[in-house]
């Protein structure tokens, strides 16, 4: 017997505590008193974001992620999928969101089984060109290619993350139709604005030591973090230091971080447990985002550390290939987001200091993913106001003037 309200699944076959998007999205549809959920993911390990259970059925099962074994790896993947799509038949879901390309088949499988159609929302955290998908490492991605693209034209949501991966991803798909395409950025959650350290912001004392942090996966290839160790490092920073959680580095540049360790670096090799970022943060005065921006993906990155740095309070160092943070880069209010040449560290101007912005109007980050995620869970219950997909960068408009 259907049980009352809407029956929503939520499908991501990637280890979804680790993304604080998904987690996110599962904690806002949790407190809408109308929707039953039904979440299924891979498992996996490392420091993650805890889901509730309350008024929510989870389903995990190892889809092959960290698997050495090529063949082991797919069947457990091919399974995988075929359970989620069995789960999905038994659910009889009213919509479905799914996340990342990653989880087509098993919704593409289900949807043939089913005799209702559900709505589908495709979600992307990441924006995969043409290109992308011909990547050694993007093989099943390549095989599931041909479902994706005949999902996405079922799909009554398909968002990115900002505007421009939103009109590149247009580009590519034609086919679909305006009001299908949304912007859905990945804010932090409203209940950080009433932990104590967000809510008293940051406090710029006349002089004193400039702490940095970075928070996420790091190497050596593909972020600037080399040199700015060594700019810490140097004899003329003495009043500089910085902490790195970073749960998931390579031996390489675990290695180099480890051999540096000392009074001004201090790798915390355990990560953070993403609850914890708002008691943490506050305690630094400038969080770093790192990326080279080898593909396109990451030029147009308005990554989630943007919006957990501002949020905290934390002035933000960018470099200047990430276009997508650039939109929000200010320097006439605090905290202030500053493109940074990460290869020219020596030459930083000495207004970069805490002391120089102490004059500064204070304009808090207030955006919020339940305010960001409103349209999507209008479009779950069915009460779909979105209007032109295409102009929801308003979103982005807002919280910058917040």
């Amino acid at each position: 017997m259907k049980a009352a309200g809407e029956r929503l699944a939520i499908v991501s076959a990637l280890p979804c505590e680790l993304y604080p998007p998904t987690v996110n999205l599962v904690r806002t549809v949790q407190q809408h008193p109308n929707i039953n959920l039904l979440l299924i993911c891979a498992t996996g390990s490392a420091v993650a974001c805890s889901i509730p259970r309350a008024r929510a059925a989870t389903a995990r099962f190892s889809a092959g992620h960290g698997c050495r074994f090529v063949l082991l790896r797919w069947i457990l993947l091919i399974c995988w999928h075929l359970k989620a799509a069995w789960l999905l038949w038994r659910f009889r879901p009213d919509s479905i969101v799914l996340i990342e390309p990653h989880s087509v088949p098993a919704v593409r499988l289900a949807l043939l089984l089913l005799k209702s159609r559900p709505r589908v929302a495709v979600i992307y955290y990441e924006y995969n060109s043409p290109a992308d998908y011909l990547r050694s490492g993007n093989r099943s991605l390549r095989c599931a290619r041909p479902l994706e693209n005949q999902l996405l034209k079922l799909a009554g949501w398909i968002s990115q993350t900002n505007a421009e991966r939103l009109r590149l991803f247009c580009c590519d798909h034609r086919e679909l139709r305006q009001e299908q395409c949304m912007v859905l950025p990945n804010f932090p959650p409203a209940a950080w604005l009433e932990i104590p350290a967000v809510r008293r912001g940051r406090q710029v004392p006349a002089a004193k030591q400039l702490k940095l942090v970075y928070v996420g996966a790091l190497s050596l290839q593909d972020t600037w973090i080399e040199a700015v160790v060594h700019w810490i490092c140097s004899d003329q920073n003495v009043a500089c230091s910085l902490d790195v959680y970073a749960p998931r580095l390579d031996p390489e540049t675990a290695q180099f971080l480890l051999s540096r360790q000392g009074d001004r670096l201090r790798l915390h090799h355990e990560g953070i447990e993403y609850d914890r970022l708002p008691h943490v943060l506050p305690q630094y005065d400038v969080g770093l985002i790192l990326y080279r921006c080898r593909t396109i993906n990451f030029v147009h990155n308005a990554p989630n550390k943007l919006f957990e740095y501002l949020m905290c309070g934390l002035d933000v160092w960018y470099p200047p290939c990430m276009l997508g943070v650039r939109p929000f880069a200010r320097s006439d209010v605090v905290p202030r987001v500053i493109e940074v040449d990460f290869d020219q560290l020596n030459a930083l101007p000495a207004g970069m200091g805490q002391s120089s912005c102490a004059e500064l109007p204070s304009r808090p980050w207030k955006s919020t993913c339940e305010d960001a995620l409103q349209p999507l869970v209008q479009f779950i219950i069915g009460a779909d106001s979105r209007g032109n997909g295409l102009n929801t960068g308003c979103t982005i408009a807002a919280a910058m003037n917040a």
